[in-house]
């Protein structure tokens, strides 16, 4: 069923044409935007959309879990693309009462991320670049399989308080899993909460700081105690955010994941 919205969601957007004026609500959404070609018609995105740098000169509309509705409308778009989240499920909602033109999509794993990918080609008309685009993703994406040297047992860390890690079922999961890595995180929840005494009990190898080196204080300390106990386990925190967004930079982020788990 879920397979057949999101056709009929691409069927519909193929049939109303291209637009000028783009807001974006996403930082992945923004970074496919620009990688299409359209980034001279994007006029508002989210005060998280840093890729690329063309991005940050634009006029913001909120967070990407809370945009604000007015400063999306005063902008007048005819398109909106969002990945929603948090409270902007329920403006992405607002925006569609008010007959305002709306592209979205989940991107909690790699299909998600390719037929969002496709959604935002039908409703711009651009199914080739696209098209080109996915090809080109996959084909390096391809080239990183097993490159990871041993086979470390990996918690992706997005957020200290609360704890939040990455399932295997999300594009982080699938990433490591294809890379040669284990997942520390088990079960069928994409975005779990973890627990102090849980990884006390089964310490991981390596933990990643998906959201970069600023959060590596706060980590060290929410997780003190696992440390003191636990002194061989590696920190990895890049100087910006890794593998937070499965958009056409993500064969980037692999790499430098990569790099990271083998040194």
């Amino acid at each position: 069923m879920r397979s057949f919205l999101s056709l009929l969601a691409i069927m519909l957007l193929c049939c109303m044409g291209s637009a000028t004026r783009i807001v974006s609500l996403s930082p992945v959404a923004t970074e496919f935007i620009f990688a299409l070609g359209m980034g001279s018609q994007v006029v508002g995105v989210t005060t998280f959309c840093d890729r690329p740098a063309a991005a940050q000169k634009i006029a913001k509309i909120g967070g990407f879990a809370d945009p604000q509705l007015e400063s999306i409308v005063k902008l007048k778009p005819d398109l909106v693309v969002a990945t929603p989240y948090g409270s902007a499920k329920s403006v992405v909602a607002t925006l569609q009462e008010r007959h305002i033109r709306v592209a979205s999509g989940s991107v909690d794993t790699l299909t998600d991320a390719k037929t969002f990918l496709r959604t935002l080609a039908a409703a711009t008309g651009r199914q080739k670049e696209a098209a080109e685009l996915q090809k080109k993703i996959d084909a390096e994406y391809g080239s990183f399989k097993s490159r990871i040297k041993s086979s470390p047992k990996v918690l992706f860390l997005l957020a200290t308080s609360p704890l939040v890690s990455a399932g295997p079922s999300t594009f982080l999961g699938q990433i490591l899993s294809h890379i040669g890595g284990r997942n520390w995180t088990k079960g069928t929840a994409l975005w779990p909460v973890i627990s102090i005494e849980a990884l006390m009990q089964d310490p991981p190898d390596v933990i990643v700081l998906t959201a970069g080196e600023k959060t590596l204080s706060a980590a060290r300390q929410q997780l003190s105690t696992l440390l003191r106990r636990h002194s061989n386990i590696r920190m990895l925190a890049p100087k910006a955010n890794l593998l937070e967004r499965p958009g056409p930079y993500i064969n980037d982020d692999i790499k430098q994941l990569i790099d990271g788990l083998n040194a």
